[in-house]
């Protein structure tokens, strides 16, 4: 078999680390065998003490199948196995577990259901939100996150770590791990027990991992663990091809590897022999775009192909009615059903696509499950309105409590679950408890009426009465208020306050937004040494949000003493003053003569850019967050940039995301925002709360109504 150079290179290492990347379609797993078979054949390495580490069981069966073919048969004793499999064996030796440990899915769902029904958590759609918190769990173990610092993305932080710390109390109780628990034992193990990992270090001498891109903080760190000291750690992947970042995976760890390992080699598979140069060639100019990626150039083995057609559409439906049409086309044409292939993104996007096929009798076959429309949570809605209605329970007033939990609030009638007392509902009791608001017994009198209507219909009629007399579907929300447009709350980008929160508080939500993508983009991480210029409204929330990030230690540089005193009050290690204090020297003796990991400009001042990228270590970033004066125009000696391999980036506005982890860290009290309202004033004292922006007086500056 003919070998390109790069592959020759890779095959052929010997000792010490090496990063491979490897393009799709360029080979890896060929370049893995044959160099596992090289290791054993060339270099006398003995099979034993070879580990090939790969994200998923079929990849491991594969790769063992293809080495044993390129050994004609001979069944060496060369570890093959995921990193789960791998490390609970080393658990098993050394605890004894067995599989009656490991949990099933079943088990893992029915604990989390348990604890929502526990806590009487008011979900919309539970089988979606118990998956997104074992998702989150899962992101929590695998990133090594302390608990106090992480935010949920789907329920409050003080839910969250209930349900969390409910969670691995049931796990324990039952004896029980899960996938995770695997990671984070393991990782303990090796930290505690240095006679275990040595031992299990002289075992594993070389180890090569597959799809490196996709590993998590955890398996790195114990990776790195058993590697050592020989560090014949030899990774393929390519950081272009990271698609689970959702699950922990971090690319940053590939990019970062030769920090890491500052002796290691590196290579490029940049041939791809898979797929044609039409469609290697756009996927480059698309993936260009990615700024913080290892820069590579992947050309094609095979001819130019079919030229690739990209569309956009106005919205889901036109966009099903092109592929139809599309499906159609090609089968007029006279290719079979079985060469047409769709792919989506997630398990949730076919729904449309599917009920379009079946409505022209076009056959096809689903590789994952097929959703069940039975199970959604507006189909359950429906059902729970209807059994209600046909409950003999209605005619005395009454109704079941989980019944009545599930669409009190559906459309939204701000009935508190508090309101609902007992395993039976008297509605009679609950408008007692709404006594002194007589549009809550409105709204009430108003369900009873509607269930008493449902009774007397139809199916079809039932669910045609839920949908728009019910206003199931009406457009807008708090509609005794004010109206606002329905694609607004159907986008989550309607926000509701807990009364604990203030309303100046709530006003900031927005700059923290943009500060939490700003955070994002710094990319400011657990132990960083991280550089605030400025300690203004935005620096103060860098300031706050790096130390939840888990920075190892935060310097705010501020002028100010007033903004300096809030600083060290919101949690910084340290305040500059720079006009009178030698920062530069400050940073030398805080790091160690390193620089910093991160620095945030959080002052826009052209004159600052040079002095501030000399504080920054090798291979950090520098983030300009703030808009800079004048014209923006500022002289930057770009070889420190060049030769410190300085990231320079810069951040505005926000996505919807970084919105609704701003207004969740507000209504948690994660960010203190009421320390940043230095000054507030009535409407009719304006001039007043200007005159204070104007002379600097304050921070945020609040005009009440």
């Amino acid at each position: 078999m003919a070998f390109h150079e790069s592959q020759l290179q890779a095959i052929h290492h010997r000792q010490g680390p090496m990063m491979v990347l490897a393009g799709p379609g360029s080979g890896k797993t060929t370049v893995i065998t044959h160099r596992v078979k090289y290791l054993v054949e060339e270099c006398s390495v003995e099979p034993g003490s070879i580990l090939v580490i790969t994200f998923t069981k079929a990849a491991a069966q594969e790769m063992r199948q293809r080495f044993e073919k390129l050994t004609e048969g001979r069944r060496l004793p060369v570890s093959f196995g995921t990193f789960h499999a791998v490390f609970f064996a080393i658990l098993k030796r050394a605890y004894r577990y067995d599989a009656s440990n490991i949990a099933r899915d079943e088990q893992r769902t029915a604990i989390i259901r348990e604890l929502v029904d526990r806590y009487q958590m008011d979900v919309e759609d539970e089988a979606e939100f118990i998956s997104q918190i074992l998702s989150e769990i899962s992101l929590v173990k695998g990133e090594m996150m302390n608990l106090d610092y992480y935010y949920s993305k789907n329920c409050s932080e003080e839910m969250f770590k209930k349900l969390y710390q409910g969670y691995e109390k049931a796990m324990m109780d039952k004896g029980l791990l899960d996938f995770d628990d695997m990671l984070v034992l393991c990782y303990e193990l090796f930290t505690q027990r240095k006679d275990i990992l040595a031992a299990w270090q002289n075992k594993y001498r070389y180890i090569l991992i597959d799809e490196f891109q996709d590993i998590n903080r955890v398996q790195y760190e114990i990776v790195r663990m058993l590697a050592a000291p020989g560090n014949n750690l030899f990774i393929v992947g390519d950081d272009d091809q990271s698609i689970y970042r959702f699950r922990g995976a971090k690319p940053e760890i590939m990019l970062g590897f030769e920090k890491d390992y500052p002796q290691a080699k590196r290579t490029l598979l940049g041939i791809n022999y898979r797929s044609t140069s039409n469609i290697v060639d756009d996927a480059g100019k698309l993936i260009r775009h990615n700024k913080t990626r290892f820069d590579k150039e992947i050309r094609a083995a095979r001819g130019a192909g079919k030229p690739v057609v990209t569309a956009g559409f106005a919205d889901a439906q036109a966009e099903t009615r092109k592929i139809v049409k599309e499906i159609q086309d090609y089968v007029q044409m006279g290719y079979p059903y079985s060469d047409i292939a769709v792919l989506y993104r997630t398990n949730l996007e076919p729904r449309l696509l599917m009920e379009r096929l079946m409505e022209y009798n076009i056959p096809f076959q689903m590789r994952d499950a097929l959703p069940n429309i039975y199970e959604h949570w507006i189909t359950q809605d429906l059902l729970t309105y209807i059994r209600m209605a046909a409950d003999p329970l209605a005619e005395q007033h009454q109704a079941k409590r989980a019944d009545a939990l599930r669409i009190i609030n559906r459309p939204k009638r701000y009935i508190s679950r508090e309101a609902l007392d007992g395993q039976i509902v008297s509605w009679n009791q609950v408008k007692s408890w709404y006594r002194s608001k007589d549009w809550m017994v409105e709204r009430i009198e108003d369900l009873e009426y509607d269930l008493k209507i449902l009774k007397k219909l139809a199916p079809v009629a039932a669910v045609n009465y839920i949908r728009k007399a019910i206003g199931y579907e009406f457009d807008g929300g708090f509609e005794e208020y004010i109206r606002i447009p329905a694609i607004c709350i159907e986008n989550g980008n309607v926000v509701k306050l807990p009364e604990h929160v203030s309303y100046q508080a709530g006003a900031l939500i927005e700059p923290l937004s943009c500060c939490i993508r700003g955070l994002k983009n710094a990319g400011t991480g657990f132990n960083d040494d991280v550089l605030i210029v400025g300690a203004g409204p935005i620096g103060l929330f860098h300031l706050q949000l790096s130390k939840i990030a888990g920075a190892r230690k935060v310097i705010v540089s501020e002028p100010n003493e007033q903004r300096r005193k809030v600083a060290l009050e919101l949690g910084a290690d340290l305040v500059v003053d720079p006009t009178k204090e030698d920062l530069p020297a400050i940073v030398d003796r805080e790091t160690n003569g390193q620089g910093m990991d991160v620095i945030v400009m959080a002052i826009g001042v052209p004159a600052l850019v040079n002095s501030t990228l000399k504080l920054c270590k090798r291979g950090g970033t520098v983030n300009l967050f703030a808009g800079f004066a004048g014209t923006g125009e500022s002289t930057v000696e770009v070889n420190t940039i060049h030769y410190n391999e300085i990231n320079v980036n810069g951040s505005t506005a926000y996505k919807l995301e970084d919105y609704l982890a701003a207004a969740e860290m507000i209504k948690s009290g994660k960010i203190d925002a009421d320390k940043i309202v230095t000054h507030r004033f009535k409407i009719e004292d304006f001039q007043k709360a200007y005159d204070v922006c104007a002379a600097g007086a304050g921070l945020k500056v609040i005009i009440e109504p």
